[in-house]
């Protein structure tokens, strides 16, 4: 073999080399898009449950209309499908965007279980805030996986949370009961 075959080796091996690494990353690309537009979709049909609840329950309690069964299996909360086989790849996800889906999916356990003891008949003007407050932080954590998610994919902006009812409950009872003031998921048991 001749220096210049060699050299043809060398630059044939280079370029294979390279072409592979471009393949690795469109497919990395591909796989989290792929993750964003699923988490995106989930995520949207979620907070849209979580809105229209908190916004029925101020809506009928503003009224002095009961908040019976059917109100709430009509507005109950879905479990979510993809996000626990999402999240051994939430690393591929960018770092702020991974937080968000992870504080987002928090607040929706948290509203999820304030619901369960909300139907068993924990229903006192604390109980319902905390419910509400939950509701609203999940929405609005929603919104912001939302937002970055449609940014990233170039997509049209589409939904945001509309809660003037539920957002009134919140901050007036914030405002009367600073004590009551709900940290979320993370804040330490009462």
């Amino acid at each position: 073999m001749e220096a210049a075959d060699i050299g043809i080796l060398g630059i044939a091996g280079i370029l294979l080399a390279a072409a592979a690494a471009s393949a690795a990353v469109l497919s990395g690309c591909r796989r989290r898009q792929k993750l964003l537009s699923i988490l995106r979709s989930e995520t949207l049909g979620l907070s849209r449950e979580v809105a229209e609840l908190a916004e029925a329950i101020c809506s009928r309690q503003a009224d002095g209309r009961i908040i019976d069964q059917d109100v709430l299996d009509r507005y109950s909360l879905t479990e979510p499908q993809t996000y626990p086989g999402l999240i051994p790849s939430l690393w591929r996800l960018p770092t702020d965007l991974a937080g968000r889906a992870v504080e987002f999916h928090g607040q929706l356990c948290l509203a999820r279980s304030r619901l369960a003891a909300w139907r068993r008949g924990e229903r006192g003007s604390i109980s319902t805030y905390l419910l509400v407050s939950a509701l609203t932080r999940s929405a609005n954590s929603g919104d912001g996986i939302l937002r970055e998610s449609t940014r990233r994919l170039g997509w049209p902006t589409g939904w945001k949370p509309e809660m003037p009812l539920a957002s009134a409950l919140v901050e007036g009872i914030e405002r009367t009961n600073p004590e009551l003031l709900d940290g979320g998921y993370w804040s330490p048991p009462a």
